[in-house]
């Protein structure tokens, strides 16, 4: 399976990444916002903050 990067978690970008980790794809994701990401960090998103 290939692994994905995913700059943004905002409203379009957190809508693509849910569709990513539904479709069972490794998704590392870059934000600034913390609390945009925990929702996303609950379903296996791997989170690097900048």
């Amino acid at each position: 399976m290939q692994k994905i990067g995913f700059i943004g978690t905002g409203v379009m970008g957190s809508g693509i990444i849910n569709n990513l980790l539904n479709a069972h794809y490794d998704v590392d994701i870059y934000t600034r916002t913390e609390s945009k990401a925990e929702p996303l960090i609950a379903k296996g998103a791997k989170c690097h903050f900048s």
